[in-house]
């Protein structure tokens, strides 16, 4: 019996589909208001902001700003750095913002 060339494994897709589960992953983390937030008020913030200035900001529990924080900083999105007894946070990514200026386009039409 004949296999059909169209059932046959193809490793490019494969290696593709597992491209877009780390994309996925990636995108469900930004797929939360105030984690896009975060990530707007942190443009152009060369030092960073603290976790204070950050709830301050967007008025926010601290508790709850820290756990969206460490999804951020796990995916790769922002960065940290402790300074005393303050942690800055600064995009880390820089091609998030990329993403975020084409989600803001495409909202826009």
């Amino acid at each position: 019996m004949r296999r059909n060339p169209a059932l046959t494994p193809n490793r490019f897709l494969l290696d593709r589909v597992r491209q877009y589960r780390e994309l996925e992953r990636f995108l469900k983390v930004l797929a939360n208001p105030i984690r896009l937030a975060v990530v707007e008020l942190l443009r152009g913030k060369e030092r960073g902001l603290t976790v204070s200035e950050i709830c301050k900001a967007l008025s926010v529990r601290q508790a709850v700003m820290s756990a969206y924080l460490r999804k951020l900083v796990r995916a790769g999105v922002l960065g940290s750095v402790r300074q005393g007894r303050n942690v800055y946070y600064f995009i880390k990514n820089e091609h998030v913002l990329d993403i975020m200026d084409c989600l803001n386009r495409c909202i826009r039409r």
